[in-house]
């Protein structure tokens, strides 16, 4: 993912506040340059890194063909809700393209399954950052 790409999930201001914000963190936490906890922080967005990106509001989808059960994944779709910090862990709702009729109400809508996920996992399964509403 580029920094492009986090420009048209959010748009530039909102990613500009965002980069601030992580870099600025990571200033604090770690005494980093900022130039250098800069450029660390790129790489990691570059990379797609839910350890850095992961926050509420965003959809998390595995990549197009990937069937989550190959994969041990919990779910197709990520809605973050929360990000919990010790250990690095997100409050997510899962949700799959294909349900089963218990999973859909009486509307017709699909009932999510509320679930805490480690923030490693995100990487390890493969998801990728889709959606990313901006809340803030």
């Amino acid at each position: 993912m580029s920094a492009d790409v986090l420009e048209q999930l959010i748009g530039p201001h909102h990613a500009a506040v965002w980069l601030n914000e992580v870099v600025h963190d990571i200033v604090v936490a770690d005494m980093l340059d900022p130039v250098r906890a800069l450029d660390w922080v790129r790489g990691r967005v570059a990379a797609g890194d839910p350890l850095v990106l992961a926050a509420p509001g965003q959809v998390w989808r595995l990549p197009d063909g990937v069937d989550p059960a190959a994969v041990g994944a919990p779910a197709r779709c990520l809605w973050v809700h929360q990000r919990l910090y010790e250990p690095p862990r997100l409050v997510v709702d899962l949700y799959d393209d294909q349900v089963d009729d218990d999973a859909v109400d009486e509307d017709g809508d699909v009932e999510a399954v509320r679930d805490e996920l480690p923030v490693a996992d995100v990487a390890a399964y493969g998801y990728r950052l889709a959606n990313w509403w901006w809340d803030r």
